[in-house]
């Protein structure tokens, strides 16, 4: 059987002469070998920004309500008026999610007038209108 050479380091030199013959240089090409490796990120849509903005709320509000449990729910913790405050903090944190859905609800029909709404939209904001308040 005949002995196969490996003639990689070959190629890899002739790719890198014709390239440097070609303009390239060595920055442009480290970028260029960069960019086959390790891929950009794909620019978002303002409505996936949107979306994330309501998770990190409604996840805010979550640790919010986690934090405060104790206190709250143990008459003998906090005052009446401290009481009060939490409450009204969590309607505070309700009522921006709230907004922010309808938001985001609102753009999937504006999209949806246009006809070019993606399917994914109106399931997203479904999985954000059921997270736990």
């Amino acid at each position: 059987m005949a002995k196969v050479k490996d003639r990689t380091e070959d190629f890899k030199d002739a790719v890198h002469a014709s390239a440097v013959s070609s303009g390239y240089t060595e920055s442009k090409l480290a970028a260029l070998m960069t960019s086959f490796i390790m891929h950009k990120h794909a620019k978002r849509l303002p409505f996936t920004k949107a979306a994330i903005k309501t998770l990190e709320s409604i996840n805010e509000l979550e640790h919010f309500i986690l934090k405060h449990r104790k206190d709250y729910l143990d008459s003998y913790r906090i005052t009446e008026q401290e009481r009060d405050n939490i409450e009204h903090e969590i309607s505070v944190f309700v009522k921006a999610c709230k907004e922010q859905i309808d938001f985001l609800k609102n753009r999937i029909h504006d999209e949806d007038k246009k006809a070019s709404v993606t399917r994914w939209l109106p399931h997203l904001v479904m999985v954000l209108m059921q997270m736990r308040f």
